[in-house]
């Protein structure tokens, strides 16, 4: 498996990486309520042409981190079987391809952005898995000349706004923003709103 952490690794406690530099991946099997969290952390790279923070079963927390590999790509996946929750709090991510997504049920949150920017140079993905929402809050910036936005529910908070340049994809059956009682999702192109069956 591309950049994965040694055969047998655990993690079955948190785990907050604070001002630091981390190489390589976080791969661990499902533990029940086990968190992985990156906090304030000014730069965080692999090694290799890759960021990847792999999580099968456990919450992926990162917030106020800064996230570079150009030329590289950066993936934040927290699986798509065990009901878990990604939250990208204030961070910026900057790589050629940039991917996040998680799972969850109905009524729940899959992939939460609060805050933060996405700057790909190629294409960007951030995706909701199963019945959970893709939810934005406060100011998010994505820059890519191609943004894939996934989710059975897409939702921009009350007062938030997400602004986009390129193309702009958005794959959900419950689009909840550029309408009263929710915040805007701004574009320098026209958007394409999408059945969530369609994601690629």
């Amino acid at each position: 498996r591309e950049g994965a952490a040694s055969p047998g690794t655990r993690i079955s406690t948190a785990i907050s990486v604070p001002n630091a530099n981390a190489r390589g991946d976080l791969d661990s099997a499902p533990v029940a309520e086990t968190v992985i969290t990156v906090a304030n952390s000014s730069d965080l790279n692999a090694l290799s042409q890759a960021v990847i923070l792999a999580s099968f079963g456990e919450k992926i927390t990162v917030e106020n981190s800064s996230f570079t590999r150009i030329p590289g790509a950066i993936n934040i996946d927290a699986g798509t079987i065990f009901e878990r929750t990604l939250t990208l709090n204030q961070s910026t991510f900057a790589a050629d391809v940039i991917k996040a997504r998680s799972y969850n049920t109905p009524g729940t949150d899959a992939l939460v952005i609060n805050g933060g920017a996405f700057n790909a140079s190629q294409l960007l993905r951030l995706y909701a898995e199963g019945g959970g929402a893709l939810r934005f809050s406060g100011d998010v910036a994505l820059s890519a000349p191609a943004t894939d936005l996934a989710g059975s529910v897409v939702q921009i908070d009350p007062g938030s706004r997400v602004r986009a340049t390129g193309n702009v994809r958005v794959f959900s059956d419950d689009h909840r923003y550029d309408r009263e009682g929710f915040g805007t999702l701004e574009s320098a192109t026209p958007k394409t709103a999408l059945p969530f069956a369609n994601r690629p």
